[in-house]
């Protein structure tokens, strides 16, 4: 009713090929994408954008708010490819968390960033949940033709769905692969400090539960594990505030909260990349204020 042209595609288990599948269907010299619990914020921006700037370039990338705080205020955002030149013949990659590298075999692209707008994304705890049992079912049944992007990928779905100890071994294959890209990387070593975190959190409730010290003793292991996991990564990013978060809160959970305070003032002081912009690894903006 609203003018849109409606396609079915059989469901294979692989959101690149429907992605790519739907790219067919057009026939516009641009096409863009988005989900269904996306939103495009600033309309007449776009419009402008479109109009005046599109035509610059083949390949555009735009500000992705990926999560808020529920009153407005994005908390977890970066950049993703967006807008296309048809002629190029981009094509997604990977069947699930798909990507589209900007490398095309006619021509080399122009690439740049969109400005004005962005998109929302309104995802609900719900469908994140729903989600997560047919992300991991789809992973499993692939686990041997991992590349180390996807071993990455398959840590983190792994880890939001509470598998903290499996998710450190995909996550440390990924970690040691000489072509994983680095924002990958990064998260990678993030997510690692995360694990460390919970798995010794869960080791201090069991402390707690069976009246047991050597249950707190190896909480202190892990905890300690993810302050050099994280001291590790700072290599990588010495400005990343949630390397230091993570470094601090796993003081605190050891019972060493002086040696927490340091790092939550680092924390602090460190700046989010591009001014503020967001950029290929996505940043939890709370920890930076």
């Amino acid at each position: 009713s609203l003018g849109a042209e409606v396609h079915h595609f059989k469901w294979i288990s692989d959101f690149s090929a429907a992605r790519n599948y739907s790219f067919t269907l057009g026939d516009s010299a641009y096409v863009m994408w988005a989900d269904l619990d996306d939103s495009l914020r600033n309309s007449e921006a776009f419009k402008m954008w479109k109009a005046e700037v599109m035509p610059l370039a083949d390949y555009h990338l735009a500000p992705y708010q990926y999560a808020n705080d529920g009153k407005g205020n994005s908390t977890c955002s970066f950049i993703r490819e967006r807008v296309v030149r048809r002629s190029m013949g981009f094509k997604w990659k990977y069947f699930l968390h798909e990507g589209m590298r900007p490398d095309s075999g006619n021509r080399q692209p122009s690439v740049e960033m969109a400005n004005g707008w962005d998109i929302w994304h309104r995802r609900t705890q719900e469908d994140l949940n729903a989600d997560r049992m047919r992300n991991l079912s789809m992973f499993q049944a692939r686990e041997r033709e991992l590349d180390s992007r996807m071993q990455f990928y398959y840590g983190k779905e792994l880890f939001e769905a509470g598998f903290w100890d499996q998710s450190l071994d995909w996550f440390n294959k990924a970690i040691v692969a000489p072509e994983l890209e680095p924002h990958d990387r990064v998260l990678a070593f993030q997510y690692v400090g995360y694990a460390l975190l919970h798995l010794g959190q869960k080791q201090l409730e069991f402390a707690e539960s069976y009246k047991d010290d050597s249950y707190r003793q190896k909480a202190n292991t892990l905890f300690h594990e993810s302050i050099g996991r994280s001291l590790d990564a700072l290599q990588l990013d010495p400005h990343r505030a949630e390397f230091h978060v993570n470094i601090a809160d796993a003081f605190l959970k050891a019972g060493e909260a002086p040696k927490s305070i340091p790092f939550y003032e680092a924390a602090k002081s460190c700046q989010l990349p591009g001014g503020g912009k967001a950029g290929p690894v996505f940043n939890f903006l709370p920890m930076y204020s």
